[in-house]
């Protein structure tokens, strides 16, 4: 896809999420960070406290509960020492877009995506819970919330996330399939 269009697209979802038109400039720095956030995506640790700084080194690889009880490993590779500059570049863009556009769910998003492609569930789950208090009925919000609750295996509290996202927003992508996944795995298929 070009840079072309894929910029269009994020400028066409940016308004009609916010009901208004962004800046040129924010939707280009928005495209130059999503490469940053794929180039950064594998299966990460995803139970890190949040930051205290903007910026958090990520931890080794934990092991995670699965579904069945049994555990796995996430194995990911580190992070190559000419990439740190990146990534801190990368997630400094992305709170200061946050600062200049604190009413737009996609900035916190970008910034919360960030610090989870990363592997830092706490500071993308404290973002999205400081939107949450300020935006109480954000699907978005509740959506991801289930989707790292989970990732952590609480399916309880994921699927009331995930049960209120529904109820604000059925058509939200993915909310219907993660909200069945989650009432299954928490004991509750006739639910689901």
């Amino acid at each position: 896809m070009a840079w072309g269009s894929l910029m269009r697209i994020v400028q066409r979802d940016a308004r009609a999420a916010s009901g208004r038109r962004t800046g040129r400039r924010a939707s280009m720095l928005l495209v130059a960070v999503i490469p940053l956030i794929a180039s950064a995506c594998g299966p990460t640790p995803r139970d890190e406290p949040a930051p205290a700084g903007p910026v958090v080194a990520p931890r080794p690889p934990q092991r995670a509960p699965t579904a069945a009880g049994a555990e796995r490993t996430a194995p990911r590779p580190p992070l190559p020492a000419s990439f740190e500059l990146l990534r801190h570049e990368a997630l400094t863009l992305a709170a200061s877009l946050r600062r200049r556009y604190p009413d737009l769910p996609e900035a916190i998003d970008l910034e919360a995506t960030m610090h989870d492609r990363f592997g830092n569930l706490g500071a993308a789950k404290a973002l999205w819970e400081g939107w949450l208090e300020h935006h109480p009925g954000s699907p978005e919000a509740h959506l991801r919330l289930g989707k790292y609750a989970k990732e952590r295996g609480d399916e309880e509290v994921a699927a009331a996330h995930l049960q209120q996202a529904f109820e604000i927003r059925p058509d939200l992508p993915g909310v219907q399939v993660l909200l069945g996944e989650s009432l299954t795995a928490a004991g509750r298929a006739s639910d689901a």
